[in-house]
């Protein structure tokens, strides 16, 4: 069997190979199709490609969205909120600075408000880390026993945090 044959067929994937096998199959047959004239095979060309066309058009059509993107609601900028403290019991009261992995899961009653939340080690800011969406984890630097600071994108996010284990920097 000729290498050159089975090469582009291979290339089309398994359509392509069950291709070939039924080409290699019915080579061997004596089997024709009928003749037929040019003009009756350019009609039957014609129809299948506007049948086919047809058929794609009115699938576009149909399951086309029904929302134009103008009508599409606008996201809010982001109004953060101040660093609150948040008290953990979950990890170890040490003097020295530890790492913690946070995880955060916000929801917002409005779909144009932002998810995002902010961590810090301090009221004023230091070490911080964003996350954005639904579920977050952050690693965060402690510097305050068992406090951390977080800030919302909007007011009306609520959330909910959950230790997920610490380190101590050495």
């Amino acid at each position: 069997m000729d290498i050159n044959f089975i090469r582009p067929l291979i290339a089309l994937g398994i359509p392509g190979v069950a291709l070939g096998i039924f080409y290699l199959l019915m080579k061997p047959q004596s089997f024709e199709f009928s003749k037929i004239d040019p003009t009756w095979s350019a009609i039957i060309v014609l129809c299948f490609l506007i049948i086919t066309g047809a058929v794609t058009l009115y699938a576009l059509h149909r399951w086309a969205p029904k929302t134009k993107s103008n009508d599409l609601p606008v996201r809010k900028k982001p109004q953060w909120t101040p660093y609150e403290r948040f008290v953990s019991h979950n990890f170890p009261n040490l003097e020295q600075p530890l790492l913690v992995k946070l995880q955060f899961e916000l929801h917002a009653d409005d779909p144009t408000i932002p998810l995002l939340i902010r961590v810090a080690s301090t009221v004023n800011g230091n070490c911080p880390n964003t996350a954005t969406g639904p579920a977050a984890v952050v690693e965060q630097l402690i510097e305050e026993p068992s406090t951390f600071y977080v800030s919302l994108s909007h007011p009306s996010i609520k959330y909910t945090c959950q230790t997920l284990g610490w380190t101590e920097p050495r």
